[in-house]
């Protein structure tokens, strides 16, 4: 195994990426067949392959890229330091503080920082592996139902009200009333979850739509640059030219006036 992955363990420290393909990228190649017998390809290849679904940014090794641990999603930095609910901008799974690993380009500090990540999150794994097994010998799982919950809560309630003769006349809160609360607080708090959501949809809309825009306009700078270099290129070429018929018309003339 090579030096650069000898922190792979096993499969479990694999992650399979979901890149998404560039509509631009367009791929010119054909198959050519050298003098010496060794074949390669020849052609023109416009664009890269994969680039990021929020921001438009080609996967050219010009922009930095990530991808999250959680789901595997690959998006550009630009949308991931735009992204502060800490759910992916792609399909909004959550992810923690040390679930993000840059792919390129990589700078020394950054592998320092990605390795000081992956100890990290191999001793949380650790510890949450012990736990379980603690709590697997004990017999307690810890995880309730909501009904369970809401149940234990009534139980309590009635056996409070039983012991005090004047709780229900204080209070006079019958138990379907109590459940009609609990519903309605439940209700309310999933009413604002889906708010939430629908706002930060709306704020990754618009700010996706501007990233286009400003990838654009950088394709079309890059276009133009290219349009100049063409054209200089082609006054450089004219002017090679221009001097090599005037030096190869003195030649002439002058090999003209020699036989004479």
């Amino acid at each position: 195994m090579h030096k650069k992955s000898m922190h792979i363990r096993n499969m479990k420290d694999m992650t399979e990426l979901t890149l998404v393909i560039n509509p631009n990228h367009k791929k010119e190649l054909t198959p050519v067949t050298m003098l010496n017998g060794t074949s390669t390809v020849a052609g023109t290849e416009d664009g890269s392959p994969y680039h990021c679904p929020i921001t438009g940014l080609e996967m050219n090794g010009r922009y930095r890229f990530v991808f999250f641990l959680t789901c595997g999603c690959v998006v550009s930095e630009r949308a991931y330091q735009n992204v502060t609910d800490g759910n992916c901008p792609k399909c909004s799974k959550p992810y923690g503080k040390t679930d993000c690993v840059d792919i390129n380009p990589v700078a020394t500090d950054r592998k320092e920082r990605a390795k000081e990540n992956m100890e990290q999150r191999r001793l949380i794994c650790k510890e949450a592996r012990r736990e379980a097994k603690l709590r697997e010998k004990v017999g307690d799982t810890g995880d309730f139902s909501k009904e369970d919950n809401i149940s234990a809560w009534l139980n309590n309630a009635n056996a409070d009200r039983r012991g005090s003769s004047s709780s229900s006349v204080d209070t006079g809160i019958s138990d379907t009333r109590r459940l009609s609360m609990v519903s309605g607080l439940s209700a309310t708090g999933s009413i604002g979850e889906a708010e939430d959501k629908q706002t930060r949809k709306r704020r990754l809309e618009a700010w996706a739509k501007e990233e286009r825009r400003k990838s654009l306009g950088d394709e079309e700078k890059a276009k133009r640059i290219r349009l100049i270099k063409e054209q200089l290129l082609k006054k450089k070429r004219a002017i090679i030219a221009a001097r090599i018929a005037e030096e190869s018309s003195d030649s002439d003339s002058s090999d003209s006036s020699d036989s004479d």
